[in-house]
């Protein structure tokens, strides 16, 4: 039986919601288009994560690979890259910085693997010091300066590398599985250490990870990263 709790929607519910199939909402969660839990043997979507994604009505396309998403992420915040390409891909990514904001979510909907967890109050700093990891969304805007309240019932957004990943799972009292999660995990998969080690993702990620809440809030805070009309 597939567990109930309210709202939350089965796999086959949300892809009836979104006219697609149930492997395709399995990919949308995975790049952390929408939220889901794994309470018992089945996945559950938020429903709040569907109905958003379905007014929305996304442009179809696919989303660049990861490192191609990172390294145009590290262009529009005026980063250096960790990697060589050459001049001709790097002219061609720069282009995707002047794209609309509300094509990003798609864009770079593959920089990271999302991860839902609950991790104790006590431990969270300890989590956010590890090397690896740095602070995502709505902290990660209110770091680079964008009109945001941080509020406590919003969960803490880390991006961390594999290896921090790896780290994390042996650390203790972190509930993984948890049916009320308050921790985004995004894990990366493309060598960003040195670009992680300031503690926090860059302007454009953070950017990016605020465009794919959806809501008004945190379209305006976007847009006022990056200077841009929504």
């Amino acid at each position: 039986m597939v567990d109930q709790i309210p709202g939350w929607m089965s796999v086959p519910e949300a892809a009836g919601h979104l006219r697609v199939s149930p492997a395709q909402v399995r990919d949308l969660a995975k790049a952390g288009q929408l939220t889901t839990i794994k309470p018992g043997r089945s996945l559950l979507v938020s429903s709040d994560s569907v109905f958003r994604r379905a007014a929305a009505n996304p442009a179809p396309g696919r989303p660049l690979a990861p490192k191609a998403a990172w390294t145009v992420l590290l262009l529009a915040s005026g980063e250096s890259l960790p990697w060589k390409i050459p001049s001709s891909e790097k002219v061609r990514l720069a282009r995707f910085v002047q794209r609309p904001l509300q094509e990003w979510p798609r864009l770079f909907g593959r920089r990271a693997d999302i991860i839902r967890a609950r991790i104790p109050d006590a431990l969270r700093q300890r989590v956010q010091a590890q090397p690896g990891v740095a602070l995502g969304g709505i902290g990660a805007g209110s770091r680079h300066g964008a009109n945001l309240v941080v509020s406590s019932a919003d969960s803490v957004e880390l991006y961390l590398t594999s290896d921090a990943h790896v780290a994390l799972r042996e650390r203790g009292g972190i509930g993984w599985d948890s049916a009320s999660p308050n921790a985004v995990l995004r894990v990366v998969g493309v060598p960003l250490d040195e670009v992680f080690s300031a503690g926090v993702v860059p302007l454009a990620a953070a950017a990016a990870d605020l465009l794919d809440q959806g809501d008004d809030r945190s379209q305006r805070a976007a847009a006022e990263l990056l200077k841009r009309d929504r």
